[in-house]
């Protein structure tokens, strides 16, 4: 019964996490926790722009695997006016694993490349970043967290399109 009593506090700390722009599961933070990506070039390779930021809130040493998924991987529905994107193989990392100190933060790339089709244009695509724990041997539990992307591709002025 004490358990069910806490649940509305932990819902207000996460909703204030949430606010502050911050990802965060016990031990492991990412910034932001989300992130709106307007005029995304279409059939080149596009690095998003400002800066993702995962930190190791840990006693120790700490690696962490990168992926894009889509919100129905998570079980979650897209923000009205989005879809989900239509192919996580388009979306690409400095490296898809990185291993940080304690209490240390590190910058990721991430870099998405959308395939040159009249179709890609002037879409509304959403995808998360997932930064998972990489378990070790013997360990039971990998903490995750997951930054919401929210992409806006170029209008197709001035392209020769028939």
């Amino acid at each position: 019964m004490r358990h069910i009593k806490l649940l509305p506090i932990m819902g207000m700390v996460l909703c204030g996490l949430a606010l502050l722009g911050v990802a965060y599961a016990k031990g492991l933070s990412v910034s932001p926790a989300s992130c709106r990506w307007d005029n995304v070039e279409v059939g080149k390779l596009a690095e998003c722009p400002g800066c993702i930021m995962v930190k190791n809130d840990s006693d120790s040493v700490r690696s962490y695997t990168l992926r894009a998924v889509r919100p129905e991987d998570i079980d979650i529905k897209p923000k009205e006016g989005f879809k989900s994107l239509p192919s996580t193989n388009w979306v690409s990392f400095g490296r898809k694993r990185i291993t940080i100190g304690p209490g240390e933060w590190k910058q990721v790339k991430l870099f998405i490349e959308i395939p040159e089709k009249r179709d890609n244009y002037h879409k509304k695509w959403e995808f998360y970043l997932e930064v998972k724990e990489y378990a070790t041997r013997g360990q039971m539990f990998a903490l995750a967290c997951y930054s919401r992307f929210f992409l806006i591709t170029e209008n197709t002025r001035g392209k020769n399109y028939k």
